[in-house]
């Protein structure tokens, strides 16, 4: 196992890509890694499973997209949705067919397979 606290404190932008590059790269070999931080962000895009402590306690448990589902619903003070997860909510709200997703890759593919009128 690896375990790692919040890696991503003082990275830059394109420091955090590849190690959210290399975290995917691990777990696809098998690797377990055990991620404590308060990046939501990097936490979906680099896990299989996300446990969500809220005053000691778990809140939720679940894989990346029912986590996701769940804070929407219920926000937790501290913890804050990655930008793209507004965007794509926005757009849902306002009636375009695109999943509520962390993925950029999955939104753009989504916005433009949307039929023009």
């Amino acid at each position: 196992y690896l375990v790692l606290d919040e890696p991503t404190a003082g990275l830059d932008p394109f420091s955090r890509r590849e190690l959210v590059a290399l975290l995917r790269r691990l777990r696809e070999e098998g690797l377990g890694i055990l991620l404590v931080t308060h990046d939501l962000d990097i936490a979906l895009q680099s896990s299989d499973s996300l446990l969500i402590l809220n005053r000691g306690r778990c809140e939720v448990w679940d894989t990346p997209q029912a986590v996701l589902e769940y804070l929407q619903a219920r926000p937790v003070q501290g913890l804050y949705l990655p930008e793209i997860v507004k965007v794509s909510s926005s757009l849902r709200e306002r009636g375009l067919a695109v999943p509520v997703t962390w993925d950029w890759k999955i939104l753009e593919n989504a916005i433009l397979s949307v039929k023009k009128p």
